[in-house]
């Protein structure tokens, strides 16, 4: 079985406040969560 780690994005959060994450970084995890699933599946699912 092979083990992949893909990092979709890192931030700081400065607040303490508890504002939540920007929408924009939210969508931006989302699609490379897309990109990372379909990579894997192209180069490390072996049938």
């Amino acid at each position: 079985m092979t083990e992949v780690i893909f990092v979709l994005h890192s931030f700081q959060k400065k607040s303490k406040q508890g504002i939540k994450t920007p929408q924009k970084d939210i969508d931006l995890i989302h699609s490379r969560l897309k990109l990372a699933i379909e990579i894997y599946k192209v180069r490390f699912k072996k049938k």
